[in-house]
Parts: C-alpha cells; structure tokens; sequence
C-alpha cells in the first residue's frame, strides 16, 4: 500500500469513528492524546512495526479528535445558540452566502454579531441559517441585516437513518437556525463593502434573472443548475426526475465543466502562445498554460457556488497543473488519494457530505478501470471506439457510487447507464458550451446570451425528455431500496471487490465477510420489541415479534406538506432496524399526525394488510389510493374486543371503542400485547369516555409498559389509565418545544408519583423496549446507536 493511501485510510477511520463517541464519557483533556503520541512516533519512527503502529495511532487519535471537538464544540457563553428558545429575538448579521431554495425561497447564511430585545443588545458569534420563504434578490455577501425571529438549535429527531442535519450544518460551522415568512422582515441596514466574493455574487445574480428571463417554463432552474451550480432552484420533483432517470450528477458542477471550460481556453491560448519564439525556447506550453488558467477557473468555482465536487475538481486541476510545471508524474489513484488528504485535513466533517463521497467514488472507479476503458476499440471506427468508452466509463462511475447512492437517497436507477449514452454527449458538447458561453457574455451582450441560454435550455429538454422515456421503460424504472446497515455493508464489499486487487488471502475474508452477512440472520430470540419512532408532534410505534415478523401503528405526520414523515424518517428507519416488510399497518386514527406518513410506507413496502377500524370512505383520498393501487388487504375491526392469535408466544388483542357520537380522538383503536409478565398497552389518542369503557371490560388485568394516550394531553384518558395500572414505564410522543406544551406537567406529576419512568420522544429520540417476559430493557436512539 502506497504511504499515502496508508495515512488515508487511517485517518478517515478516525473521522467515522468520531461520531459514535460519546463525548460525556471522554476524559476532559482528551485531545491531548495527539500530542503525547506523536514524540513517541518521532522517536519511533525509524523501526517498521512500532513506528508504522504509532503513526496509525497518531492520524486515527488526531482525525477522532478533530471530528468529536467539531460535532461537539465546547459551549462558548458568546455563542448564538446560548439565545435559541421560543421567545424571538433581534438578530444582526452579515451575509455570508444566498442561495435559493426552490421557487421564491431562499437560504441565508451570516455572521451573527448582535442579538438582543428591546434596544437591549449583546455581542454574539457564531453562524445561522436563516430560511426565508421568499426571493432573497438583491441581497450579497457583505450586507448587513437585521430581523426579529425565533432562534432554533439544529438537532436531529433522533430517529434511525435519518439524515442528520446537525452534521450537515456543522459542516459549514452552523447551529443555529431561523426562519422568515416573506422579505418585508428583513432589513438590510448597511451595504457590504466592495470586493471580489460580492461583485461575483452580483454577477451571478444578473446571470440567474436573465436565464429566467430567456428560458420560460420550468426550464430555467435546470439551466441555472447545469450553468450556475444553484441545484437548490431545482423544485423537489425536477429532483425526483432527475434520480429517477439517473442523470443528476449531469447537473452538479464538477470536473466535466471544468474540464471543458479549462479545454476550450487550452486551445485558445496555444495559438498565441506558439507565436513567441521566446515562450517556446523558455517553457513548452503544456506546461505553463495549465497554471496561466487556473485563476480562471478558480473565478468559475466561486461563480458557481463553491460546491464540493467543484473545489475536487479544481483541486485536481491544481494538482495537475503544479505537477505539469514541476515535471513530476504521480500516478493517478495517488493523486486523487493526496487530493482527498487535503481536503480532509482541511475540512474534515467533508467526510459525511453526500457530493464529496459521491465526487470521489465516481473518479475513484473511473481511474480504478481505466485499464479497460483506454484499451477499447483499437483501430475502431472513432465514433463507436468512444461510444465503447463512454458506455465503460459510465458503469464504472456508477457502480463505484452505487453503495453510496443507495446510502444517501435510498434509490438506484437501472436506466442510469443507457441514459449516460444519451445524456453525455449532447449536454457535453452542446449544452454546457452554450451555458458557459451565455455566463462569459451576460454582462457585455446580453442578447446574444439570452440566445445561448435559450439554446442550452433546448438541448437540456430534449436530453430530459428522451431520458423521462427511457426510465418510463418496464424494468428500468427506479428502485427505491432501504437496507439494514448489514445489508449497505454486504452492497460496499462487493463493489469494493470489483475495483481493488487483493491478495488472494484478503480476497478471500473478505468474500466470507460478504457471506456471512449476507447469510447469517441476526435474530434474537423469543421476546417482544416496541420501538416509538420520534417523529415530531405525531406517533408512529412498531411492534416486533421475535425480531422476525412486525406491526407498525400510525406512521406520524406533519400538519405541513414540506416534510414527508414517512419518507424522511420511518422508511429510513425501518431500512436501518432491518425492517423489509411489515405484516399489518394500524390505523388507529384519521387524524394527519397518526395517518400521513403511512402513505409513502404502504408504497414502497411490502405490506400483509392494513388494519382500520372506521370505513375507508373516512381516510384520506392519498392514503385510499396508494391502497387500491398496491392491492394491500384491509382489515376492519368492529366494537370492542378482537383477539388476534398467530403471534408466537405474544397474546396480541385490539380494543374498539363505540364510535357514535364520539370525536375521532375518542374512536382510537387500543393496542394490547402480552408476553410472560410483561403487557403493553397503546391507547392512540383516547379521551376520557372511551378509557372509562375500555377499562369496563378488565382488560387487559397487567400493564408495566403503557403509551400515554394523545401526546400526554391532561384532557385525555392519560389519569385513569395511570391511576388503573401504576405502569412501571410510561411512553409519551411528542415534538420537541411543541406548541401545545405536551405532556402535560399534570400527568408528568401523575407518572412520578405513581413509582413510574416516564420516557419522551421529544428529549430521549426513538425508544425502544425489549422483553422477554421478565422486565422491560429500554433503550434510546443516540448518536447512530442504541444506548
């Protein structure tokens, strides 16, 4: 292994180790480590096996430090976060960057420096996210604003899968959030000063509205993408298009633009520089052109937003070009290794960025095959012999990022392949030549740019058309998966395989690796499981049986339509617990917050039926839909108790209340499962007078683990179910800091005094309870692991 790729990979295990450390438990002056180890590998450092050891040591204990202090940075009484809460607040700034966010929203990115109330001010540090739902034009790096509104810590649900947005955030060194509804909030008091970031951002603003000006129709975000880098213009379904025909990596401005762009300036150039006699006695031009070019291209990388995969490209660029001038030939994967070091030693929370991995698996497999690629053809017919390349090029890529596609986005496209073919050469050569063309003459000749955007938009709807028929083919459709953390290993093994020669010996254990998990189930053994998803100001409670069969009650929901629960948080978490299929999905309830996630999860699994005790007439047209389509079985239950046999050694039985006259809380299907000592009871959103008739019946005789009915409201059955049974665990879902202030302190005081353990979603993330038949073993999702 080359020395480089050694520190490499010792390093970034050090960065993946980082998040699952819990930093409570570190020693104080933890990140001293680093500098007691490294005079021992200075000293060391001549003799192989100790100084080899040492030095593994020491990059693992300094990327592990870097990753704990920058996740979890030491609380600092000048930082803004020190203000969030649910009261607003004055907030004063300088704008770092805009960026939009759809049609009419906008991103804002400041330097916070004052914050206060009533004319009372206090100086603060720190960054925020301000989302505005409304145009941002106009506003440029270097302004000064000032607006009223309540400040947010970024946090996670806490649920398995999910995307962590803290992380994502703390990358770009923000924890704190806040959010406007229209422009008119925000003041901009004072002009930035000039400068080079603002006259580009300026630039790139006249660009942005002359492309809506010359393309209309829902063109012109893709062309703003495709010339701009503002992939945030894309609305989410023009993102679902693009997934879905496998060609969104066309539209994130990487090595392929600046390849063209540096290419077409190389050829430019060459003409002038072979006509001094001087310059061709002094230096060939292969080598000084590449360094002559470079701040153009490092204009463009600020042009278009300072994107990840577009710093890695200019970085290889750069690279290149030093080692051009320098005379030195490095071999490809060592270049790219060396490049992904500097990244990372830079910035290392780029680890976890989706565009950094996905950047880097793709040049990765590229240059792994270039083997292959470069020997295609021979003496072929040129446009076939790079036909032939393309078609290897684009597997290549693909298949190197496919674990990590299916990682991120829980998707993979089959038609991806035969579209690259179609969509490469037309966007190649016409496309991003009539963008890059439209972007350099905006400011100078403004109609003939409106010409060539217009031109650019043309080639992308035609490429997007052909591509939307190809995907619509049968069987090259996109395939929504979500894998267990096993199964993604088993998927990253095996294409780590394709791309990397072992040794026969490694090769080997690591096939048997990839046998065994893909093989070998890991199940438990009899017992009961309830796992309470936190998912907001909803519920959603999956039972499991013996780790192997599943019912999920409720699927959560947001009252709003931006945030999917189902698919943002429950299908990434199902995937994550290795849930594949679900036997019933429960309805307990036609309210959104119990019923809307279930949509997304009826679609894309496996479902055995779907329990409901009202007549689907009272359902969601959505949710009537996906189940007529899909052909799921419904099940409906009628008044009072129905035992439900078939569940291993769990006695599994629901309970419907009477429904006439009734509000829909009251109508809740309760949930009742038992196994040896252990009964658990979920009661949905019951109120008063249906609890007073469940618990008429005497069933069930035992609870020790009861869910608190509607969020641990003191107007619901919460008083007499704990008063009943005295649960030794109580479960309540709620949303963190929710605007109805739940649970309740009457029945938070109800639980204590009972002897019981109240749990919260809201500030303990996802719950999950264990049995066996003797006790409850609870645990909680935190930091990507159970604990």
């Amino acid at each position: 292994m080359q020395p480089v790729i050694g520190i490499l990979v010792a390093y970034v295990a050090g960065l993946l180790v980082g998040p699952f450390i819990d930093v409570e438990a570190l020693p104080q002056r933890f990140w001293l480590i680093p500098f007691a180890l490294l005079p021992l590998w200075l000293f060391f450092r001549q003799r192989r096996i100790p100084g080899t050891v040492l030095l593994v040591m020491l990059l693992f204990s300094i990327a592990l430090t870097r990753a704990v202090l920058l996740l979890s940075p030491p609380q600092d009484l000048s930082r803004i976060d020190r203000y969030a809460g649910s009261d607003p607040v004055v907030v004063e700034g300088t704008v770092i960057r805009v960026q939009a966010s759809g049609r009419d929203r906008s991103r804002i990115d400041f330097a916070a420096q004052k914050v206060g109330e009533r004319g009372i001010f206090a100086q603060v540090t720190g960054h925020v996210r301000l989302y505005l739902a409304d145009d941002a034009a106009g506003l440029l790096p270097g302004d000064r604003i000032r607006f009223r509104s309540r400040l947010r810590r970024t946090r996670s649900f806490g649920t398995p899968g999910e995307f962590d947005m803290p992380r994502h955030l703390a990358y770009s060194g923000i924890w704190t959030t806040a959010y406007l509804p229209d422009r008119s909030a925000l003041v901009v008091y004072a002009d930035g000063a000039p400068g080079l970031l603002r006259s580009i951002a300026r630039w790139r603003h006249a660009c942005s509205i002359l492309i809506e000006r010359s393309v209309e129709g829902a063109m012109a975000p893709f062309v703003r993408a495709l010339t701009l880098g503002e992939r945030g213009a894309l609305e989410v379904d023009q993102r679902r298009r693009l997934a879905a025909s496998g060609v969104a990596h066309l539209f994130a401005i990487s090595g392929l633009h600046l390849g063209l762009l540096a290419l077409f300036l190389y050829r430019l150039l060459l003409p002038l520089y072979r006509q001094s006699r001087h310059l061709l006695l002094w230096k060939p031009p292969r080598r000084v052109l590449p360094i002559v070019l470079l701040p153009v291209l490092f204009g463009y990388l600020l042009l278009t937003g300072d994107a990840l995969s577009t710093r890695r490209a200019f970085a290889a660029c750069l690279c290149v070009a030093v080692f051009l001038l320098s005379r030195r030939q490095v071999a490809p994967p060592i270049l790219l290794a060396s490049i992904a070091l500097i990244f990372l030693l830079l910035e290392p929370l780029a680890l976890w960025q989706a565009s950094f991995q996905l950047s880097f698996a793709g040049a990765f497999g590229i240059i792994s095959w270039r083997r292959y690629w470069q020997n295609i053809g021979g003496s072929t017919w040129w446009p076939i012999k790079k036909g032939a390349q393309l078609l290897v090029v684009s597997l290549a890529a693909i298949t190197a990022t496919t674990p990590l596609v299916l990682l991120h986005f829980h998707q993979i496209s089959l038609a991806g392949l035969l579209n690259n073919l179609i969509a490469i050469p037309p966007v190649t050569f016409l496309a991003v030549p009539l963008g890059l063309l439209g972007v350099a003459t905006s400011s100078v000749f403004p109609a003939v740019a409106t010409f060539l955007f217009l031109g650019c938009s043309l080639v992308l709807e035609f490429v997007l058309r052909a591509t939307d028929w190809v995907a619509s083919l049968s069987g090259l459709g996109a395939m929504t998966i979500y894998f267990s953390r096993g199964e993604w290993l088993a998927v990253a093994i095996g294409v780590f395989l394709l791309f990397v020669p072992l040794r026969r010996g490694y090769r080997a254990a690591a096939m048997l690796l990839l046998l065994a998990l893909v093989s070998v189930p890991l199940r438990g053994g009899t017992r009961l499981s309830l796992t309470a998803f936190s998912v907001g100001q909803g519920e959603s409670i999956l039972i499991s049986f013996d780790d192997s069969r599943h019912i999920l009650v409720d699927g959560g929901g947001l009252y709003g339509d931006s945030f999917d629960v189902g698919e943002r948080l429950l299908a990434p978490a199902l995937g994550a617990l290795d849930v594949d299929r679900l036997d019933a999905v429960l309805l307990t309830h036609n309210h959104p917050d119990h019923s809307k996630g279930l949509v997304y999860l009826l679609d894309k699994f496996s479902v055995g039926q779907f329990w409901y005790a009202g007549s689907l007439d009272d359902v969601t047209a959505a949710l009537r839909q996906v189940l007529t389509v899909r052909n799921i079985p419904v099940r409906q239950f009628f008044h009072g108790w129905t035992d439900l046999p078939g569940w291993g050694s769990v006695e599994l039985a629901v309970f419907v209340p009477r429904r006439e006259g009734r509000a829909e809380n009251d109508r809740s299907v309760v949930v009742s499962a038992s196994l040896g000592q252990e009964s658990v009871l979920l009661t949905g959103d019951l109120e008063q007078t249906s609890t007073a008739e469940l618990l008429s019946t005497g069933r069930p005789a035992l609870v020790s683990l009861l869910k608190i009915p509607h969020h641990g409201s003191r107007h619901s059955g919460a008083q007499q179910l704990i008063e009943a049974y005295s649960p030794a665990h109580a479960l309540v879902s709620v949303g963190y800091r929710n605007r109805y202030r739940l649970p309740s302190s009457t029945v938070s005081a109800l639980v204590d005094r009972s002897g019981g353990q109240l749990y919260r979603t809201d500030l303990d993330g996802t719950l999950r309870f264990v049995s066996s038949g003797f006790g409850w073993e609870v645990k909680h999702w935190e930091n990507g692991l159970f604990r």
